[in-house]
């Protein structure tokens, strides 16, 4: 029993219980789904909604998160806010196919003139 200058018992507080960590991963498991919770009911409102309250969705998933779970978990859904608020707006970078690369006969084409006579296109 090793009592610090406050008088408490610190070697309890050194080690983590296991009912600690469930709980931390129930409230980090909690954001996650009042997140993908926001971001389903924003999805199904898109057609009507399209550019507007892009965030707003994500409110109530972050104050959620943050009372029951602390700050971690609110920061958890902060982020994930953002990143579906981004989705909505358009701003997100697209992950899609690179575009494609131009032939090298357009390439020269190009450097020559910018106003050639057959435009080159990509298969």
């Amino acid at each position: 029993m090793a009592d610090s200058a406050l008088g408490k018992d610190t070697s309890a507080a050194a080690a983590p219980d296991a009912g600690g960590l469930r709980r931390s991963a129930t409230d980090y498991a909690l954001a996650l789904a009042v997140s993908l919770l926001g971001f389903a009911v924003r999805r199904m409102l898109d057609p009507v909604l399209t550019d507007q309250a892009t965030y707003i969705f994500f409110t109530p998933a972050i104050i959620i998160a943050s009372a029951v779970g602390g700050f971690g978990p609110g920061l958890l859904a902060t982020v994930l806010g953002v990143v579906g608020g981004l989705y909505f707006s358009g701003d997100l970078p697209s992950t899609a196919a690179p575009p494609r690369r131009l032939p090298k006969r357009c390439w020269r084409a190009k450097r020559i003139s910018n106003r050639s006579s057959k435009p080159c296109r990509t298969r």
